[in-house]
């Protein structure tokens, strides 16, 4: 039936940028070296939609590099943004060839933004009955949506999506129309796309304008209304107004050549599926789309830099430290409980009691908890040159990169960062050998 019909028109680039970002700080590369965590960060989101909303029809859509209409009306439209990660720009021809695997159509339109064909395809599909969900971070999308077209909102982190209806929209942004969300754009801009808007009026003084005339136009007629310095800013900018307006429009007319019939779910090709994830070492997203018996044995018999990836299908091995020759390193001694401590002359001074070599995966918010409560206990011995003076520590000492207590006088971590990460144990707790050196 007609109701039946689940259209999902998914703008790829903000999920690319989403994915590079948040492993900015532990990103993903495959044994030979390949930054795949943009592509993972992508295939997630798509395989997440599949699994939970089971569209019948989807289809991933792209911007090109040659300029829009945008650019030829305004020349500095989006000009303020950086460029393109290295990473995420290797990703995009990536992203084409996993598309393929999973056969689902991968549109662009030259000339013509994602958000242009999404709104072509989401005014036809609502005229044949769909339901579109037009997934997407970008508030611009707010002004197609009716009951029959919603914005989804890809969640964060374990956030569910959101999903706005006519009523969310109006509510959300405190319109009265859902129109008016292009007129909200024209009058306070956009950062994101460096949309000017009129000086001087943001997102709450635009609402006011609108609910107190309707529209944009009504409102730059009737300045006679208004004084002082929010009068003359309108009066000024009228014309970058309207051309804000007209850069914040979705054009629902873009020369798209792809049928909705096309769009339609189909198998994936799990042969080749199977080869791409493993080439670029997606164990867990491997499992998901061709079976609990997929590993990575058949191309790779390495370990994976991420600690997440099965081997031979076994349980998910975690990266170790490199091994230490102590003949040839007389630096390296075993500390209690089996870590490895650092020997020098101001180490002995002033480094903790206890180190163990543990790798950033390995390091889970625990160790923060347990630094916080120990380190900085009242109780603590005072030793010199490394004792927080106070009982409030404000980041793991383990971790000290950017903020620390401003009374704390414990010694930068950079160089020790490099060599180990540490583990504090009351001196009570941990009996010190009298064969090792105090560290």
């Amino acid at each position: 039936m007609a109701k039946d019909k689940r259209l999902f028109l998914i703008d790829g680039m903000p999920l690319l940028y989403r994915g590079h970002f948040i492993f900015m700080r532990n990103p993903r590369v495959t044994s030979k070296g390949l930054n795949t965590s943009a592509l993972y960060g992508l295939a997630n989101s798509v395989l997440q939609i599949i699994e939970k909303e089971k569209p019948t029809h989807l289809a991933l859509v792209f911007d090109t590099s040659e300029p829009t209409f945008r650019h030829r009306r305004y020349p500095d439209y989006k000009a303020h943004r950086d460029a393109m990660p290295e990473d995420i720009a290797k990703a995009i021809p990536l992203t084409h060839v996993l598309a393929a695997a999973l056969r689902i159509p991968m549109l662009t339109c030259p000339g013509y933004e994602a958000d242009d064909i999404i709104g072509t395809l989401a005014k036809r599909a609502e005229a044949e009955g769909f339901t579109t969900y037009m997934v997407t971070p970008d508030k611009d999308f707010a002004q197609l949506v009716t009951p029959h077209t919603l914005l989804y909102r890809p969640g964060k982190a374990n956030e569910p999506p959101e999903i706005f209806g006519p009523d969310d929209v109006l509510a959300r942004w405190g319109l009265s129309r859902v129109d008016q969300m292009i007129d909200l754009l024209g009058l306070a801009g956009d950062a994101a796309d460096n949309i000017p808007g009129v000086p001087g009026i943001g997102e709450k003084t635009a609402q006011k304008l609108l609910q107190q005339f309707g529209s944009l136009d009504a409102a730059l007629a009737g300045t006679d209304q208004l004084k002082g310095k929010q009068k003359e800013n309108l009066e000024a900018f009228a014309d970058q107004a309207r051309l804000s307006r007209e850069l914040a429009t979705i054009s629902v007319a873009a020369p798209v050549r792809e049928a909705l019939d096309e769009l339609k779910c189909v198998e994936p090709d799990r042969e080749k599926l199977g080869q791409l994830l493993r080439e670029w070492e997606f164990v867990s997203l491997g499992k998901r789309l061709v079976g609990e018996t997929f590993s990575l044995a058949a191309d790779s018999g390495g370990t994976s830099t991420q600690g997440e990836l099965a081997i031979g299908g076994g349980e998910p091995q975690k990266t170790k430290p490199p091994a230490h020759d102590d003949t040839n390193s007389p630096a390296d001694e075993v500390a209690p409980g089996g870590g490895r401590g650092l020997r020098s002359s101001r180490a002995s001074e002033m480094l903790p009691t206890r180190i163990t070599w543990r790798t950033p995966r390995q390091l889970t918010p625990r160790w923060s908890r347990a630094c916080n409560r120990r380190r900085c206990s009242a109780s603590t011995p005072k030793r010199r040159g490394s004792t927080c003076g106070t009982r409030r520590w404000s980041a793991c000492p383990s971790r000290l990169r950017r903020t620390r207590h401003s009374m704390c006088r414990f010694p930068p971590t950079r160089r020790r960062r490099r060599l180990c990460w540490m583990r504090f144990d009351p001196p009570w707790k941990t009996p010190r050998p009298s064969n090792v050196d105090t560290i």
